[in-house]
């Protein structure tokens, strides 16, 4: 049985909610006209942030990680290429770069296997495919997450934080990222602390700059 007659039964049966089809037919500008910006500030500031909050980017979020919903992980990958491409040519980070590394946060195996995919990944792979033949290459090979750890969402302290993620994640492949500009990309971002820990992992691995990305905080 071929996967679009699948998804037709689904929907027939279990028809979408008038805002995921909404999602799924938006442009990636007016997504960009709708999106809220969070103009919240943290201890890791990624590029960019939208409002976790707003009812448009929650459900672009929930569709993507916890129903694989790739036609919306394709609008949001073209809205972030975009602004990728944008952000770094205002800041002029070409210079001494040939390549950009975009590295999603990994899951652990447990939670791979449970969930059948890492929703940052659908994202990262988008990303690049939007950008075409630029200087963004994806690389899901490079950042491991080694052990299980609670939800970060389960700890209300960004100390309680910080310390279960501590040590979960080694890098592979150093030579890959010595001496290159990183873009590490999560699809949320809340006190920052498995951020910061995926930052210390990769400098500590050599790499010359590393920039955190995120959909929403």
């Amino acid at each position: 049985m071929k996967i679009p007659f699948v998804n037709f039964i689904l929907d027939f049966l279990f028809p979408k909610e008038a805002l995921t089809k909404k999602l799924e037919s938006m442009s990636p500008e007016l997504f960009l006209r709708k999106a809220k910006k969070s103009n919240r500030k943290q201890s890791v500031t990624p590029l960019p942030l939208y409002e976790y909050r707003d009812t448009l980017v929650k459900r672009a979020i929930w569709e993507i990680k916890y129903k694989k919903n790739l036609k919306i992980a394709k609008l949001l990958g073209q809205v972030l290429a975009e602004t990728l491409i944008e952000e770094f040519q205002d800041r002029s980070l070409f210079e001494g770069m040939s390549t950009l590394l975009l590295i999603p946060i990994p899951l652990s195996k447990k939670r791979l296997q449970e969930r059948g995919y890492n929703q940052s990944e659908l994202v990262c792979k988008e990303i690049e495919s939007s950008a075409g033949n630029t200087f963004i290459t994806y690389r899901p090979d490079i950042l491991y997450k080694t052990r299980e750890t609670p939800s970060q969402t389960t700890l209300k302290h960004r100390g309680e934080r910080l310390k279960n993620i501590a040590g979960s994640f080694i890098v592979k492949n150093h030579e890959l990222i010595k001496n290159k500009t990183i873009v590490v990309f999560d699809d949320v971002i809340t006190t920052g602390a498995t951020m910061a820990e995926a930052i210390r992992v990769l400098k500590a691995a050599g790499a010359r700059k590393i920039i955190p990305f995120a959909i929403a905080h």
